[in-house]
């Protein structure tokens, strides 16, 4: 399983504490980085062949 959560939507969703909305997703995708500075997801994505999709 890539991904869990107690609700549909997995990590594509946002939880609240007190008066403030955190969208959970925004962290999935800090490990693209740059063409010229490559993190670990954009490897990923160009050995599946969607980097160009970003």
């Amino acid at each position: 399983m890539a991904e869990r959560h107690n609700v549909p939507g997995g990590c594509a969703t946002s939880f609240r504490r007190g008066r403030f909305e955190f969208e959970t997703a925004l962290h999935q995708l800090s490990g693209v980085g740059l063409e010229v500075q490559p993190y670990t997801l954009r490897g990923l994505f160009e050995k599946v062949g969607v980097a160009d999709s970003l």
